[in-house]
């Protein structure tokens, strides 16, 4: 079933929409929150089951033309799984001391500060390709250096250059914004 049939039946409020949402996109959620959640597993299923909630409860509010199920999906999971990171974390590191903070790193605080869509779509408009994509590989999808090095035939260096040249531009766009 194309994502656009799949969207008409999800907006007409149909249980068969909800269904074959869930049968064609779970193993792809489970995916991206398990790299964030790594052997949490009851913890996973819960995002998992968050993500589609959330899409559900939200169907009518979301706008395909611009983008697709997938990566309405991906964001979703990829921000649901980092929040209960962050709040497992939270909850061991309470338990030791007080005064123990975890610190996130610099750009998944920015990208979980900008998850509105506008920000993120803005930046991905001024990269050019293969910047753009392994901006995405790297910070919605999750996926290690290695792994795009090895995808897209780069040196590890290369990667992590274009990920550098790609958080200035982030931070310049926010800078912008926040001026605004």
């Amino acid at each position: 079933m194309e994502d656009k049939e799949l969207y008409e039946l999800i907006i007409n409020n149909s249980e068969e929409g909800l269904y074959q949402l869930i049968y064609k996109y779970k193993g792809y959620v489970w995916s991206i929150t398990s790299r964030v959640l790594l052997g949490h597993d009851q913890d996973i299923e819960e995002c998992v089951s968050d993500v589609f909630f959330r899409f559900w409860e939200r169907r009518h509010s979301l706008d395909i033309k611009y983008g697709s199920i997938k990566g309405l999906l991906a964001c979703m999971a990829r921000n649901t799984a980092i929040n209960r990171y962050n709040r497992i974390k939270k909850e061991q590191y309470l338990n030791i001391e007080n005064e123990c903070l975890v610190a996130d790193d610099e750009i998944e605080s920015l990208i979980e500060d900008v998850y509105q869509k506008e920000v993120i779509e803005l930046i991905l408009r001024d990269l050019k390709s293969p910047h753009k994509e392994i901006f995405i590989k790297r910070h919605i999808f999750m996926e290690k250096i290695g792994e795009i090095s090895d995808d897209m035939h780069l040196d590890e260096r290369q990667v992590r250059n274009s990920l550098y040249q790609s958080k200035l531009k982030l931070k310049k766009a926010l800078a912008r914004r926040k001026t605004k």
